[in-house]
């Protein structure tokens, strides 16, 4: 491709030349003005653009050799960035089925000494994407997490209720992840978003949150996986009555919000 351009650069320049040594109009008619329309006949066999230059050949006899050669110039580069691939973006490229949530076992007996203890998560276990109990998670508008019910324990720091959440991501083969954000607004007890897939069968995980702590967000872009569907599943606890919480949980992907695939992924 470099080459031909180089080629058609020289021969443009052989003509304007030709032109500017012509003795008259008459030459420039019977000399230089058949040898361009053999040459534009040429070049629209390779699929070139000049119709311009064949349609102004009595503006370009008169033009300078720079003014003429600076037009070009601009030629070359207009199509080159018109040929230019689209910018992918998240919101076309990946999508997440719709908020699921499971209320697993039921109150469990464990100490956990203080409120969102991470040791807690040993004692998770996550339903399987098949488990019948999955239904829809309560969201708010923005598609976000909102729960908020009242707690089924009766002892504080002595048992534990674990809920879960997940949701599909769909990441094309050629989609680049520069960031995947998972964030959390607030947690009571605690909150842990785990993600599968074929590099992390048995899941994986970056951080959580715990109650009072200030929202959070962690990026989980190393731990996803191009050209398959991820599944994440936020792993939430509850510690102490009276109430059992989880807001603002959501997912972005290279810093924008992921469009929600109603029918899922």
């Amino acid at each position: 491709m470099k080459t031909k351009l180089l080629l058609t650069k020289l021969i443009l320049i052989l003509f304007v030349s030709t032109c500017l040594f012509a003795s008259n109009t008459n030459e420039v008619n019977t000399k230089v003005l058949p040898f361009m329309l053999r040459y534009t006949n040429v070049e629209q066999n390779h699929n070139y653009n000049v119709l311009q230059v064949n349609s102004q050949l009595s503006n370009i006899v008169k033009a300078t050799a720079a003014d003429f050669i600076a037009s070009v110039n601009v030629a070359f580069r207009g199509t080159s960035i018109n040929m230019q691939a689209p910018q992918q973006t998240a919101t076309t490229q990946v999508t997440i089925s719709p908020w699921k949530m499971n209320n697993g076992g039921g109150a469990i007996s464990f100490n956990v000494g203080f409120h969102g203890n991470p040791a807690a998560y040993s004692q998770a276990n996550i339903p399987n994407a098949s488990d019948p109990n999955w239904v829809a998670a309560p969201v708010n508008a923005n598609g976000e997490i909102n729960y908020s019910v009242n707690s089924i324990l009766s002892y504080c720091l002595s048992q534990l209720d674990f809920t879960y959440f997940e949701t599909f991501l769909n990441i094309p083969a050629n989609f680049n992840i520069s960031s995947l954000n998972v964030a959390f607004a607030a947690a009571d007890d605690g909150a842990r978003a785990y993600i599968f897939n074929s590099v992390h069968p048995n899941g994986a995980f970056i951080g959580q949150i715990s109650l009072g702590q200030n929202p959070i967000s962690a990026d989980y872009a190393s731990l996803a996986v191009a050209g398959e569907i991820n599944r994440l599943v936020i792993v939430q606890f509850d510690d102490c009555p009276s109430g059992n919480n989880l807001t603002g949980a959501k997912v972005n992907v290279n810093g924008q919000v992921v469009a929600i695939n109603t029918g899922g992924c």
